[in-house]
């Protein structure tokens, strides 16, 4: 079953999500964040999975952070701590709803995040104290990098329009400084959370590089290349994901996720 959910971050900001309850006593709760420029269905990718979840008895919440879907924030409002504050009020907002308040400490506790979404929500899991596991689709861990590389004429852009275009968006001076010096992985108070990476070997976007380096540098970060996939698993182009070979990709990483949440779950 599903509930719309409505609730505030910390400064506010007005959210909503997708709350997904299995017919079943559930056996563990995932939260999902998504991509910038994206929304809490991530393309119809974490609709997906929350459905293929819910047959699992995986309960599962989805929701719009700041500046996008249901939040009417402008983009120049965007942060990179304003994201963890609001990944932070879902999981609150989730696990106070009446069919979970009285259940939900006791089930192991899982996180996906896609693209700028996923350093962030593994940031957030490693401070939370209490993430079994996390599950990344093409993550963003350097956003200094990111960001650059995706506005390369930031320098101009601020001196003549004092804000930065970030694929046709416009960001605020401010998110540079967050994101100089932003940690995803090994940040103050943080502990090891074990996570799976899938990642388009195509990807130009988020190049799998990035998750390379930090699952060669991280025993606990394991990756799972997705074979001549792209950014968020899709064919290179295929922005919409409307070809039926981009949702071959994603099935691809749901049966890698779904094979190690079983082991996860001891099935």
């Amino acid at each position: 079953m599903e509930y719309k959910l409505d609730f505030n971050s910390l400064d506010g900001a007005s959210l909503q999500g997708t709350l997904m309850i299995p017919d079943a006593p559930p056996k563990a709760f995932l939260l999902f964040v998504h991509g910038i420029t994206s929304s809490r269905e991530e393309w119809g990718i974490f609709e997906r999975l929350a459905n293929t979840l819910a047959s699992a008895a995986v309960g599962s919440f989805r929701f719009d952070y700041r500046c996008h879907g249901y939040n009417s924030l402008p983009f120049t409002e965007l942060s990179l701590y304003g994201i963890l504050s609001d990944i932070d009020a879902a999981w609150k907002a989730a696990s106070r709803h009446p069919s979970l308040s009285d259940t939900i400490g006791a089930l192991p506790l899982l996180v996906c995040g896609s693209s700028f979404g996923g350093g962030l929500v593994y940031r957030w899991a490693s401070t939370h104290g209490n993430v079994r596991h996390a599950f990344l689709l093409a993550p963003v861990f350097d956003y200094w990098a990111d960001i650059t590389k995706t506005a390369p004429d930031w320098k101009s852009d601020l001196i003549n329009h004092n804000t930065i275009d970030y694929a046709g968006r416009r960001l605020a001076r401010t998110i540079l400084h967050e994101a100089k010096y932003f940690q995803t992985v090994g940040s103050a108070g943080s502990q090891p959370v074990p996570a799976l990476i899938c990642h388009g070997t195509a990807d130009d976007d988020v190049p799998i590089a990035m998750s390379q380096a930090v699952a060669f540098a991280h025993a606990h970060i394991e990756l799972c290349p997705i074979e001549g996939a792209a950014h968020v698993l899709a064919v290179p182009g295929d922005l919409d994901m409307v070809l039926p070979e981009s949702w071959r990709y994603v099935g691809a990483a749901q049966d890698i996720i779904l094979a190690k949440l079983s082991k996860i779950l001891g099935q």
